[in-house]
């Protein structure tokens, strides 16, 4: 797989082969004597080829880790990254600082994909209660099996909703105490630069936002007042370079003390704000 440009390639074969033996990566090396039967074989060189032709491995497996967590994952659903652990960390945080630690708490979760965000708050935050949308029912689907297997789904009510729906108030049970959105913010230009394993294999609805990135950011400046209690709080993950245009966009009546938050990379990664 390197001469087909794979990274990590070593670290990919064992992943898929400790999938097809249902075996951890370490019982991979405490048994590396143990030969393969037909069918494993078969199996295995199968994932070897997909993986080969760039199609990502959180696909090839069905699943990735998010927040110390399991997600289920398939092509119909964006393929969570780490970044986003910090609009959930920041959300952990901010929700008992800013409501207290007891009182329940309502969020909206859109674009919820595989239901990363969502299942996390749930988990990590038990007064919480969260309606995650996304126009995607293939992902709501996947996302509503996410919170089964992690046994919060009596916390979360998904709907298959499109953001942009000129009734979409009239199908949410607001106003919300918090507003949480990891939106697609790939400018189209940048979008034919991502790398192959991205634009190719992963939804484009999940990633792409127009010429300068901030559709969604504007529709939800259009939507805040209908749908947010005041107090509330906004968290939001943006691009590393959207910081400002995001900041411009929020300037609404009653929002204050907006927060731009970093990554690990120190790369502009979340703006967090308050609707007072």
């Amino acid at each position: 797989m390197e001469s087909k440009g794979i990274e990590n390639a070593r670290l990919n074969a064992e992943r898929m082969l400790g999938h097809v033996l249902q075996l951890p990566r370490m019982e991979l090396y405490l048994r590396f004597d143990q030969p393969l039967g037909q069918q494993e074989r078969d199996a295995y060189k199968n994932l070897l080829r997909r993986r080969a032709d760039h199609e990502p491995i959180q696909y090839i497996i069905g699943s990735t880790e998010f927040m110390s967590l399991s997600f289920k994952v398939n092509s119909q659903v964006l393929i969570p990254r780490p970044e986003t652990e910090v609009l959930v960390e920041k959300a952990l945080s901010e929700i008992p600082r800013f409501f207290g630690p007891d009182r329940p708490v309502s969020c909206l979760d859109i674009g919820t994909g595989c239901g990363n965000i969502a299942v996390s708050m749930a988990t990590y935050i038990k007064n919480v209660s969260v309606t995650a949308i996304d126009r995607s029912a293939p992902a709501v689907k996947i996302a509503t099996e996410n919170a089964q297997a992690h046994e919060v789904l009596d916390h979360i009510d998904y709907r298959v909703l499109d953001v942009f729906a000129s009734d979409l108030t009239e199908h949410l049970d607001g106003p919300f105490d918090v507003f949480v959105s990891n939106p697609p913010y790939v400018t189209s230009s940048e979008y034919e630069n991502l790398p192959i394993e991205i634009r190719e294999f992963e939804p484009k609805l999940a990633l792409e936002a127009g010429s300068d990135g901030t559709l969604f950011y504007r529709r939800f400046a259009q939507i805040i007042p209908n749908l947010l209690k005041k107090p509330s709080l906004i968290i939001l993950e943006i691009g590393e370079n959207q910081a400002g245009s995001v900041k411009d966009i929020l300037s609404l009546d009653g929002i204050g003390d907006i927060h731009v938050g970093q990554d690990l990379a120190g790369r502009d990664r979340i703006v967090m704000c308050r609707l007072l």
